[in-house]
């Protein structure tokens, strides 16, 4: 239960002053006098306020509706270069793939259920995306590796088979 300390109103341009089409109004607990916030409304065609923004008093922000934004700019977020330290454990792919079939989605990523049920932590997310492309990475890159070792036995294979056949 929040009490108002105060409102600005905005009225709408029309012949019709009496229809507030916007506010911002202080509020705090009224029960505890704290956790303060400001709320913005905006009315619905027929005049009807509904709260679509609250800022907290720690800074919490919360829309009902879309976010769109030129940059979003998320800081203090780890990165997930510990994939490329030395002891970093890269995952057999016939485990992952083993994962992939049991569970029917990368290890240490949620679910499409999970996600839907709690929601999606934007900053872990592409840390955790982050990390995924990296071992796609080293994945690539020892793939590369074999990749190579087999163009040269096959080289040299060729050799051998064509200086048979001149031997016969």
């Amino acid at each position: 239960a929040f009490g108002s300390l105060g409102k600005l109103d905005f009225y709408n341009g029309n012949s019709n002053a009496n229809i507030v089409a916007a506010r911002i109004e202080g509020k705090r607990d009224s029960q505890t006098y704290k956790d303060g916030r400001l709320s913005f409304y905006t009315a619905d065609d027929s005049g009807v306020l509904q709260e679509n923004m609250i800022l907290s008093r720690k800074g919490n922000l919360a829309i009902k509706g879309k976010l769109e934004a030129e940059e979003i700019k998320v800081t203090l977020s780890p990165t997930a270069d510990f994939v490329f330290e030395p002891d970093y454990n890269l995952p057999a792919l016939s485990d992952i793939e083993i994962y992939i079939k049991e569970n029917k989605h990368l290890p240490e990523i949620a679910s499409a259920n999970e996600m839907k049920e709690n929601g999606l932590n934007i900053s872990e997310f592409q840390i955790q995306l982050l990390q995924k492309i990296e071992e796609l990475t080293l994945y690539m890159i020892e793939i590369n590796k074999e990749v190579k070792t087999l163009r040269n036995e096959n080289e040299l294979l060729k050799k051998e088979i064509n200086t048979l056949k001149t031997q016969l």
